[in-house]
């Protein structure tokens, strides 16, 4: 069985874009490969026999890969990648299997020996649910889709490649129905994975706004007349009452990175920003080079 799919992994391959396989949601294989040639990870759909994950040393040769076993896994579980990073390949990745709590790995090693361990998580309920929160997908064009002007499908496997090689991302852990959930914290996914509990039920909260009212694109004309877009993004407007003003950011001025992403689309950075976690730091880097922090306040939602 192993043999004949990772036979039609090859043969998929053979025919895939840079990043991943075009596939119907839940069919077949999604192939995670930073440049679609070489080692990455390989995720087989199984219907009613459940999802596995592979490590190929050539994604493009059966005999180079290894499947991953986990401890959580399940008749019929499924597996889905919430993160690779494109300088390591090093990925966390969550396990769901019927009846059972998800459980969240951190995988390490594609080519050479692939390995997944779990991540432990303080004060998870008795059944929860592990989604990725922040921070959103990150713009690379060479993926063939317009990621900053669209969104791509929830079930896309190139939302999961991203250029901040730290590979910091924040969960949400709760209960399958709607309910209090648990934000949590995931860095260091290079060396030593952990989470940590950042804020209890913090969908109890609204991020307070930081005053950015509006962010425009920088557009310029290519040798054969395409649009070119970036470096970075324009303030095209800006509340003197926020917290983005008293920290100095001003009209005019150009964002060149969120945090750790590089922004060239209006659309992204805005996402960024309103993604952003209330309490967090927030670090902006202009186009000069100078970095200027926020910090948002949260308020209480309206009932």
């Amino acid at each position: 069985m192993r043999r004949m799919a990772m036979v039609a992994v090859a043969a998929m391959v053979a025919t895939s874009s840079a990043f991943a396989l075009k596939l119907g949601p839940k069919k077949g294989f999604d192939v995670f490969s930073v440049d679609g040639k070489g080692g990455g990870w390989v995720l087989h759909h199984a219907p009613g026999r459940g999802d596995s994950l592979w490590g190929c040393g050539d994604i493009g040769k059966v005999e180079s890969c290894t499947q991953i076993y986990f401890d959580a896994w399940r008749s019929a579980s499924t597996i889905k990648v919430l993160h690779i990073s494109k300088d390591s390949q090093k990925a966390w990745v969550v396990v769901t299997a019927a009846g059972m709590s998800d459980t969240l790995h951190a995988c390490s090693d594609p080519e050479g020996s692939p390995t997944c361990a779990p991540v432990e998580l303080d004060m998870l309920p008795k059944l929860s649910k592990i989604e990725r929160t922040w921070p959103s997908l990150e713009c690379d064009f060479e993926c063939g889709t317009d990621c900053c002007g669209k969104n791509l499908p929830d079930d896309d496997p190139r939302r999961a490649i991203e250029d901040a090689s730290k590979a910091d991302i924040w969960i949400q852990v709760g209960p399958p129905a709607p309910g209090p959930a648990n934000l949590y914290a995931c860095r260091d996914l290079a060396k030593s994975p952990v989470c940590t509990l950042a804020l209890p039920n913090w969908l109890a909260y609204d991020r307070e706004d930081i005053g950015i009212s509006k962010v425009e694109d920088i557009v310029s004309e290519g040798p054969d007349g395409e649009k070119i877009y970036g470096p970075g993004v324009n303030i095209g407007k800006i509340d003197e009452d926020g917290v983005a003003y008293a920290a100095g950011l001003r009209e005019d001025m150009v964002i060149i990175k969120v945090d750790e992403f590089t922004v060239d689309r209006a659309a992204h950075a805005r996402a960024m920003m309103a993604q952003h976690p209330a309490l967090h730091p927030m670090t902006i880097t202009l186009s000069d080079g100078k970095t200027v922090e926020i910090r948002a306040n949260r308020k209480p939602k309206k009932k």
